[in-house]
């Protein structure tokens, strides 16, 4: 990430979401098929350039930017600025080359694809302070500048990305939400049924 993650909720249009996320990946070939990642076991890094020193796993997998794989198998960055959404995001190319000097036309395999689309849903109910959501975009990833890896991984390319998660809030914007729901929107009785905290 370049940037924190920031975004928007309207509460007065069914919990729509927006977010800008910045993001920055480095591109490595490392050659080990099994574990192409240096992952951290027990507390020190498995391979890479930081190999037994400390680190802090990050998930299942136990990644982490601690771990880098070693710096001469670095081909180039990728950098790419989301907007993802709780709506639709769709991504149209009537000729089927939905980025700019894109290789291959379609998309995701399919040469005749000409329409890409993410339809998303905003923050629902479910339970005291907590709301399901569901996000996506639609966008395109750039090259790295290594023609070699480019060449392979077909890019530059079209993306599609979705997320499906809970978001829990404080009870200062439980308050605020009360306020709005009940007083200026007058949904005080389907809430009700959701969450007696607003009753």
């Amino acid at each position: 990430m370049l940037k924190d993650v920031c975004g928007q909720v309207d509460l007065s249009n069914n919990g729509a979401e927006s977010l800008d996320i910045d993001t920055f990946a480095r591109v490595y070939i490392t050659g080990d098929a099994a574990s192409p990642c240096p992952v951290c076991q027990s507390g020190t890094c498995s391979a890479g350039e930081r190999q037994g020193l400390p680190c802090t796993g990050v998930g299942s997998l136990g990644t982490t930017i601690d771990c880098p794989p070693r710096a001469n198998a670095f081909i180039g960055n990728i950098h790419v600025n989301l907007v993802v959404s709780s709506g639709t995001a769709t991504l149209v190319a009537p000729n089927g080359a939905f980025c700019p000097a894109q290789r291959s036309s379609g998309a995701f395999g399919v040469l005749s694809a000409h329409t890409i689309t993410e339809t998303a849903s905003g923050l629902t109910p479910a339970g005291v302070g907590a709301f399901t959501t569901s996000i996506g975009a639609v966008t395109c990833i750039p090259p790295t500048g290594n023609g070699t890896f480019d060449a392979g991984g077909d890019l530059p390319g079209p993306a599609a990305i979705s997320e499906i998660g809970t978001i829990t809030v404080t009870n200062q914007f439980l308050l605020n939400l009360q306020n709005l729901l009940c007083t200026q929107l007058g949904m005080c009785s389907t809430l009700c049924q959701v969450s007696p905290i607003f009753c």
